[in-house]
């Protein structure tokens, strides 16, 4: 179909978190796109310096001119992370790098 893209890929990224801690965070992401617009999901592993890890699930949006909006569910943790719940956001913002995406991701983790 003309101007339709679907696409898969593993991916990682650094997150910084509010209190200074910094995560490797590795991720798979599929998304499907017709001239732009369409959704992606995936899944996100964040893994701290002494061990512990969250992992979540995304889904989001793509709209035309519009910043990407999705949403987050914590799916697990271990370490300090164990039995962790929680939900989430993600939101698009501008990048000067060619082919690279950048996003605020708010995590509200809840443990047991």
């Amino acid at each position: 179909m003309p101007n339709q893209m679907i696409t898969q890929s593993k991916a990682f990224g650094v997150g910084i978190f509010k209190d200074g801690r910094i995560a490797v965070k590795d991720f798979a992401v599929v998304s499907d796109l017709n001239k732009g617009v369409g959704s992606m999901y995936g899944y996100s592993t964040y893994s701290f310096d002494e061990g512990s890890t969250i992992t979540a699930r995304f889904t989001a949006e793509f709209k035309a001119n519009q910043p990407v909006h999705g949403e987050y569910k914590i799916l697990s943790g271990t370490g300090a992370y164990a039995g962790a719940t929680g939900a989430g956001t993600l939101d698009s913002i501008p990048s000067q790098f060619k082919g690279v995406n950048m996003y605020n991701i708010r995590l509200n983790v809840a443990m047991p």
